[in-house]
């Protein structure tokens, strides 16, 4: 096959269509000229004698025990913290990425070599609410570890489209995160292509209107009282698992996994995670994974689910045994994070 030196100027080969997605973004570097990234460690305890070296991002965010604090428990502590302490955040608008980040506009009111605060947090799983058995007012003691990493220059955003040796990935991660914590993340979405739209089939059209409506909260169908006995009899969680694998190619992208779980008595609203898989034969992170769901249960049904009816999809007769038997494990593992809790 011969290679044209210039577009539209081949004469062998066949015509592909070349699918691409624009946007565009404008920055007002004159309204924000920086942006502070500063670095959040969270230890659960009261001890103040930890600081930023000693508990650097591999050591800090964990519980007595080792496990690490999930991402909903940090965002919690951090909303707390940002409450209890307003005098070392003021009036500034902050973005916190869920992990171990913050990103202002202009610098905290907290000393040059950071601060150490000590927070409490009444919500012991980052939900909100206090499970069965705990009394109201009960909290929970945390330290929290600020420190100023780095200040990002935003005018290297333009600098970077006309110099390819420029590094922007630090400031193009903290604009995305910001842009999550204003517009972005607060919205939910659904994406749909034009030749979809341009059919305007009503099957398709209804088949949209039914995923918004879930993505909005609301319940397309709800399953009569005796049909479905397991469901309505006692209290019961409904999960489903699957893996969507890319092509068997050597350097081929990374499999997703995604799991949902029931949130009502009916069965009728849904929430779901996604992760990136680290293997080729797991769900990774499925403890994890499961052990936030059933919070998500908990938060909406107000109670606990008595069965567990775990559905999962994708797997070969070849391997059912052995998923079986990994993913009863990361059950029994989930239910172990939630009796420590």
């Amino acid at each position: 096959m011969r290679v044209s030196s210039r577009a539209g100027g081949g004469s062998s080969g066949s015509a592909q269509q070349l699918k691409s997605n624009c946007c565009r973004v404008t920055l007002d570097a004159a309204k924000c000229p920086q942006i502070f990234q500063y670095h959040i460690n969270v230890v659960s305890g009261g001890d103040t004698t930890s600081t930023m070296s000693e508990g650097a991002e591999n050591k800090g965010r964990r519980q007595p025990g080792g496990r690490r604090l999930v991402k909903s428990l940090l965002r919690q502590v951090v909303i707390d913290a940002m409450e209890q302490h307003p005098n070392s955040f003021g009036e500034i608008s902050i973005a916190y990425d869920g992990s171990n980040t913050l990103f202002s506009p202009s610098a905290l009111p907290i000393p040059d070599d950071g601060v150490v605060l000590n927070v409490r947090c009444s919500a012991r799983n980052g939900y909100g609410l206090d499970p069965p058995g705990v009394n109201n007012g009960w909290s929970r003691p945390f330290t929290v570890n600020i420190e100023l990493v780095k200040e990002l220059d935003t005018n290297l955003l333009q600098t970077a489209f006309s110099d390819s040796t420029v590094n922007a990935k630090p400031l193009v991660y903290a604009l995305d995160t910001i842009a999550k914590a204003g517009i972005v993340g607060r919205y939910p979405s659904q994406c749909v292509t034009a030749a979809v739209l341009g059919r305007a089939k009503v099957q398709v059209l209804a088949n949209l209107c039914l995923k918004i409506n879930a993505k909005l909260g609301g319940c397309n169908a709800i399953s009569l009282e005796g049909i479905l006995p397991l469901l309505h009899d006692a209290p019961t969680i409904l999960i489903g698992a699957d893996v969507c694998y890319p092509k068997m190619e050597k350097n081929s992208r990374q499999s997703i996994s995604s799991v949902a779980a029931s949130l009502d008595r009916h069965s009728s609203k849904y929430a779901a995670r996604l992760a990136v898989q680290s293997g080729h034969n797991d769900v990774s992170h499925l403890p994890q994974i499961l052990w936030e769901l059933f919070i998500e249960h908990y938060k909406h049904a107000r109670r606990q689910p008595k069965h567990v009816v775990y559905y999962r999809s994708g797997v070969s007769f070849s391997r059912m045994d052995d998923v079986v038997q990994a993913e009863m494990r990361s059950l029994r593992k989930a239910f172990r994070m939630l009796a420590k809790d």
